[in-house]
């Protein structure tokens, strides 16, 4: 609830900011290991990277990002940083779907553009 942008909205399970020099698998493993306490080294990219603009001007947010999606398989306990995750819950693709159709304004931008993008969901399907 601490978030400058969307606070309690459901959002990808890690996203950061690279590091100069760092790379987008660099970065990703980083931010599983500091946000969910999970360690792994087997990341496989989904998709290509992407630009992303986000503008709200009402708090003054100018974000403009390249994204790269990745998926691991880990198989253990995850620790979320109660400074960054709220909760953390393994659902279904169908379950996901249903929560976009109830709520599309309880997701963040960036998980509509990169579920759409990925072949996941059709987020434009429940956005008004």
């Amino acid at each position: 609830m601490t978030k400058d942008v969307l606070p309690g909205a459901w959002d990808l399970s890690v996203a950061e900011h690279l590091q100069p020099g760092e790379s987008f698998e660099a970065g990703a493993a980083r931010g599983l290991r500091e946000e969910l306490g999970v360690l792994v080294t087997d990341l496989e990219p989904l998709g290509s990277i992407v630009k992303f603009r986000l503008e709200i001007e009402r708090l003054g947010i100018k974000d403009y990002e390249f994204q790269q999606t990745f998926r691991a398989s880990f198989d253990g306990a995850v620790s979320p940083a109660v400074d960054e995750v709220m909760e953390t819950r393994c659902i279904a693709v169908s379950e996901l779907a249903a929560k976009f159709g109830e709520r599309p304004e309880k997701f963040t931008p960036w998980l509509h553009q990169r579920a759409e993008e990925l072949g996941i969901l059709d987020t434009k399907a429940y956005v008004s």
